[in-house]
């Protein structure tokens, strides 16, 4: 008798089927490597974002103390604000004065001897126009002055004589941070 013997011969695996088998695998691999790159990506991105919002408000801060300077160089006018009691208009006006807080405002202005505290004459300062005062009552008033290249405000008092002449005194003097 006879005897078939019959061999199975494998075949190698296709690349079909290798790729059907390992595909998936790369697959995964290649998405799970450019899902982990694009999330560093992104926390990055996140990250410079947190930053620039950062340096944003930093740059705003920044704008606004320029601002806020810029606000105290640009000088308001002082305004004349009706700071004596009708009696005190009345005592004024007997005396002459037909307008005491211009009348006052502009000797300050155009005249004066500036007299410190303690009675000695204050050189070279000088107050631009009656409009950088405030005559706050009657025997105080605000200026603006200028001192060579020094700005600032001074308090200063003042009394009238019986001729109806000011002196005034340099009570308190603040210059300006800007000069």
């Amino acid at each position: 008798m006879e005897t078939e013997v019959t061999h199975e011969v494998k075949k190698a695996p296709s690349i079909g089927s290798i790729l059907m088998t390992v595909g998936p695998f790369v697959l995964s691999l290649i998405l799970a490597i450019t899902t982990l790159y694009y999330r560093d990506r992104v926390e990055d991105v996140e990250s410079d974002l947190a930053g620039s919002v950062f340096r944003s408000q930093s740059l705003n801060d920044e704008i606004n103390r320029l601002n806020s300077m810029i606000k105290g160089m640009e000088q308001p006018e002082m305004q004349i604000k009706p700071t004596f009691t009708s009696t005190e208009v009345e005592s004024l006006n007997r005396r002459g004065f037909k307008r005491p807080y211009l009348e006052l405002a502009h000797d300050l202005a155009g005249n004066p001897t500036l007299m410190t505290p303690a009675g000695y004459e204050v050189q070279n300062v000088s107050i631009e126009t009656w409009e950088d005062t405030c005559i706050l009552g009657p025997d105080r008033a605000l200026a603006r002055y200028r001192q060579g290249d020094l700005r600032g405000k001074m308090l200063l008092s003042y009394a009238i004589s019986d001729q109806n002449e000011i002196t005034w005194k340099i009570l308190e003097k603040w210059p300006d941070p800007q000069g």
